[in-house]
């Protein structure tokens, strides 16, 4: 088995030069490894959003070429209710949320936090009181849509959170009210279940305690 550290390009690398040469195809790829800076976690905001949001970026961006040979391929991005754009500004939220967004855009606006966090000016430019989790999931929720609109027809890319899920992560701010098993209900519909064409999207739950299989919200 080949281990991979999505947060080493090369690791990343290594794995898809194993599935191409050995599989030949790829149909779904969930990218679900992260970090987070939340409660006692001990990690730089900069790291996560590195982490999280450029690791799942060089992660898609390494394998899409692969999946886009083979029909009805689908990437799943996990997200996270913490995605909400509730504190952030205008301008910031619009960036975010901009049909025209591009990669190179949305690098910038993330290295701009970073900045900013190390600044300690991220709340006076525009970033709430996000922390590095918050803004790792927003920017893929992000990378979902602009991957789902450049790659249309070719391969299908949606995003999710999958609840408020009983694991290591997930107990950080108390006693989750999911299973493991139920927290995989939306990411399983979305990498394997109808999805009704859509593509680009955020999928959730109406509430974070609730199991259904996720319609697509507003983040």
């Amino acid at each position: 088995m080949t281990k991979l550290d999505i947060s080493d390009p090369s690791s990343i690398k290594s794995l898809y030069s194993t599935i191409s040469q050995n599989e030949k195809r790829l149909d779904i790829l969930i990218n679900n490894a992260g970090t987070n800076d939340t409660g006692d976690a001990d990690v730089p905001a900069p790291e996560v959003v590195a982490v999280n949001y450029g690791g799942t970026k060089d992660s898609c961006l390494t394998f899409l070429p692969l999946m886009t040979q083979t029909p009805g391929s689908r990437i799943v991005n996990v997200s996270s209710v913490g995605s909400k754009l509730h504190h952030y500004s205008a301008e910031i939220k619009a960036t975010f949320r901009d049909s025209k967004l591009t990669l190179p855009q949305l690098d910038d606006l993330a290295k701009r936090y970073c900045d900013a966090v190390a600044a300690g000016k991220a709340k006076d430019q525009g970033f709430g009181g996000a922390n590095g989790y918050a803004v790792s999931k927003a920017c893929i929720n992000s990378l979902t849509a602009i991957l789902g609109r450049e790659n249309q027809g070719k391969v299908v890319v949606n995003c999710c959170c999958p609840g408020w899920v009983d694991t290591d992560m997930g107990s950080i701010m108390g006693q989750p009210p999911k299973k493991p098993e139920e927290g995989a209900r939306i990411p399983f519909r979305l990498a394997m279940g109808d999805v009704g064409g859509v593509t680009g999207k955020y999928w959730e739950n109406p509430s974070i305690s609730d199991t259904a299989e996720g319609q697509v919200g507003e983040w």
